[in-house]
């Protein structure tokens, strides 16, 4: 995922939607520890996704998870895990 910087990140969320409702699913029933490994992995790679896509964050990883933090608030259900509220990650 993290290496489809080609990709808009709309069309990565669209993309791995299904795969992450099934994680959340099965994962969040059955082994909720390791769900919240999973999605913090997630989280991992759409800022290494926007280290590459965007020149202006290469070196600067702690203003990526800020502008994921906000991308965040402005948009909870741009991916299937971020609906789950703030605990979830």
């Amino acid at each position: 995922m993290h290496c489809r910087n080609d990709l808009a990140l709309e069309e990565i969320a669209k993309w791995v939607r299904p795969v992450l409702t099934g994680w959340v699913r099965y994962y969040g029933r059955f082994y909720p520890s390791k769900l919240r490994e999973k999605l913090r992995t997630i989280d991992a790679f759409i800022v290494r996704w926007a280290a590459r896509k965007y020149r202006r964050f290469r070196g600067h990883v702690l203003a990526i998870w800020d502008w994921l933090r906000r991308l965040k608030r402005r948009n909870p259900n741009l991916f299937a895990h971020w609906a789950l509220g703030p605990g979830a990650d």
